[in-house]
Parts: structure tokens; sequence; C-alpha cells
């Protein structure tokens, strides 16, 4: 989801998955899949 929307504008209606979307403050990533940081 933030590729997305990182790669079609830092637009608000480029933000809306229907709440599908989860904000986390730690890295999501584990063992060979890697999450990158924008």
């Amino acid at each position: 989801m933030n590729m997305y929307y990182q790669m079609h504008g830092r637009n608000y209606w480029n933000c809306d998955f229907k709440g599908t979307g989860l904000v986390t403050f730690s890295d999501p990533s584990y063992g060979s899949c890697r999450y990158s940081q924008q």
C-alpha cells in the first residue's frame, strides 16, 4: 500500500484502502520477506 501511495502521488485519495491498511511502528519484515521504508 505504501508503495502504491508513493508511486501514484502523495494524495489523500491514493491512500484510501477501505480500512484494510495497518499503521505499524516496527519493521514488519520477516525471514527473506523485506519491506522497504519510504
